[in-house]
């Protein structure tokens, strides 16, 4: 028997029958032959099978303390997520 293959998102493994929220691997560009590895994600369920959202972990999380700042746009932080981009576009 083959394994099953990394599913492309949350929803994925929503339709395998998950229903506990938390984290899974996903592959969102499709595979082994792909070329990117599978990405760890934190899958939420609580809003059913139709409502499924999918996490993708950064390093902003914490709130960072800005000064002098006026205007819409004046200030901007560069995102690193836990994954490969290329991976989550």
């Amino acid at each position: 028997m083959f394994p099953l293959a990394v599913p492309r998102t949350c929803a994925g493994h929503s339709a395998r029958g998950a229903t506990a929220s938390g984290r899974y691997d996903v592959d969102p560009d499709g595979g082994p032959d792909s070329g990117r590895d599978p990405v760890s994600v934190r899958c939420d369920f609580s809003g059913g099978p139709d409502a499924t959202v999918t996490e993708v972990s950064h390093d902003s999380s914490l709130p960072s303390e800005v000064e002098s700042c006026e205007g819409e746009g004046c200030h901007n932080r560069t995102v690193k997520y836990k994954a490969d981009m290329e991976q989550i576009r």
